[in-house]
């Protein structure tokens, strides 16, 4: 079964990466605040819902980062329209930041077993 990828949280769209670049996202956040980074969902290309893994590859250095289940809604496929709008269980990342300076921090989203998104971002 083909798998497919789509993703929701401010109008960042996901991108497929089991051969792309990683995707690099920018978020903003004061000392002592919690913003949520990205919420993703997986699913097969007939819609069904795969369960969506989150791993933190490097770690941050200003803040601490936490994973949540969270019902997310797919408004940006990036290979259908056929799953558009469709909702689930999914992923969100949040980032809390406890000190001051840029930061950095990778994480990589995929389906069980296939798949996988890898994410770089930086946090101002």
């Amino acid at each position: 079964m083909q798998k497919w990828i789509g993703a929701l949280a401010f109008a960042v769209p996901l991108l497929l990466a089991s051969s792309a670049s990683p995707r690099d996202l920018h978020v903003s956040a004061a000392v002592g605040h919690t913003v949520k980074v990205l919420a993703e969902i997986h699913h097969a290309r007939d819609c069904t819902l795969l369960e969506t893994l989150i791993t933190i590859d490097e770690n941050p250095i200003h803040g601490t980062i936490s994973v949540r289940d969270e019902i997310v809604k797919l408004t940006h496929p990036d290979w259908s329209l056929e799953c558009l709008n469709h909702t689930g269980q999914g992923k969100a990342v949040y980032y809390t930041r406890t000190s001051p300076g840029i930061d950095h921090f990778k994480y990589s989203s995929s389906a069980v077993g296939d798949l996988t998104a890898i994410r770089n971002v930086t946090v101002e």
